[in-house]
Formats: C-alpha cells, structure tokens, sequence
C-alpha cells in the first residue's frame, strides 16, 4: 500500500466531500446521506492489507474529525469500526462477488453511522425523531456501500484474488 497516494486519496476525498458536496448539500430526511470519507474507508478496507487497511481507517476518520466542529474522536472510533468489520469477513466471505460485497459495506457502513448517530442523539442531544435519524442512518450507510462498490470494480484499482479454498489447515 502506497502511502503517498493514500495522502492524496484522503485529500481530495476530504476536499470534494467538504466543497463539492457542501456546495451541493443534498439532504434526505433532514441530513447529508453522502459520506465520501466513509466510502473511502469501504474502499481500503475492501482493497488494501488487512494491517495497513485498519491503519487507513484510523486515519481518515481523525480526518473526519480534524474537520468537524463537534466531540472529537467519533469519526476515528466509527470508520475505524466500519474497517474491522470489513477486514474481519472480507477473507471469509467472497467479496469479489458484488452482492457480497455491497451487503459486507452495507453493514459496516450503517454501523458507522448507527455510533455517529447514537453520539448525537445521546451526547449532543439533538432532539432529531428516532425514525428520522434511522431512516438518514441507514441511507447514509447505504450510499457509502454503493459507492465503494463501484470504486473497487473501476480499472486501475487492484482486484483481490478469490483465496483458494481447500482442506491444508492454514
């Protein structure tokens, strides 16, 4: 894993999210259901070694929180959540196969959300209904899986390779 060109992904992931994104603002439900730093863990998760994937994860989300106004530390803890789920079954399951691998983002990605969510309902007390907030969860979650399952099936991203599957032990 290249770590310059991880800088630079999470800079201009960082930099379309905040302007483009920002600037379009599109809301669903009374939030932004587009997370591209979330989706930018999916995708290293999906992609890189499992040890450097969980490091990426870390570090996008004190991304996240380097730039937002509210506690610090939920985004780190949250995308770091999402790319341990992700790096736990991705060498069970057959991520090369796209309904495995939306389905594997899915989950990590709601769950992500569901701690950014449970800060704010309980910690900030932003008073949102409950349905609302689990309806903006669960898109959000969504979205970010979409995505990154597009991004990994792009050319020039490497493919994983489907482990051979046998009884020697390992």
């Amino acid at each position: 894993m290249s770590w310059s060109l991880f800088g630079i992904a999470v800079v201009a992931t960082y930099l379309v999210q905040g302007g483009v994104v920002a600037v379009l603002d599109p809301r669903l439900f009374g939030q932004p259901f587009i997370d591209l730093l979330l989706a930018l863990v999916l995708v290293y998760g999906l992609l890189a070694p499992i040890d450097g994937a969980r490091i990426a994860g870390l570090l996008i989300g004190l991304a996240a929180d380097l730039g937002n106004t509210g506690a610090f530390g939920v985004h780190t803890f949250a995308c770091g959540l999402a790319v341990l789920m992700v790096t736990a079954w991705r060498e069970t399951l057959r991520v090369n196969r796209w309904p495995v691998r939306l389905a594997l983002c899915a989950a990590a990605g709601t769950a992500a959300q569901i701690a950014i969510a449970a800060h704010r309902w309980f910690w900030q007390g932003t008073g949102e209904p409950a349905g609302l907030l689990l309806a903006g969860v669960l898109l959000t979650g969504v979205t970010a899986a979409l995505i990154a399952s597009v991004v990994v099936v792009l050319p020039g991203f490497p493919r994983q390779r489907p482990r051979a599957r046998g009884f020697s032990g390992r």
